[in-house]
């Protein structure tokens, strides 16, 4: 862990000397922002099929429909 965090203190150290931090900075919160939506598309995705699984679990005309 500690390697991990001193491997991007150089990084950064590197990017402050070209001026390039804002742009690594934009590059990072435009990856976890794309990640964070994937993972909200997933997620309604999975509220939808639970909300039709209800609607086909309450129907009281599934009851009647092996006979």
């Amino acid at each position: 862990m500690e390697e991990g965090f001193n491997f991007v203190m150089m990084i950064w150290k590197c990017l402050e000397k070209s001026n390039l931090e804002s742009e690594f900075l934009r590059a990072i919160i435009q990856k976890v922002i794309e990640e964070i939506y994937q993972w909200m598309l997933e997620r309604h995705a999975l509220i939808e099929k639970m909300l039709e699984f209800e609607k086909r679990a309450s129907c009281p005309h599934r009851h009647f429909q092996s006979f």
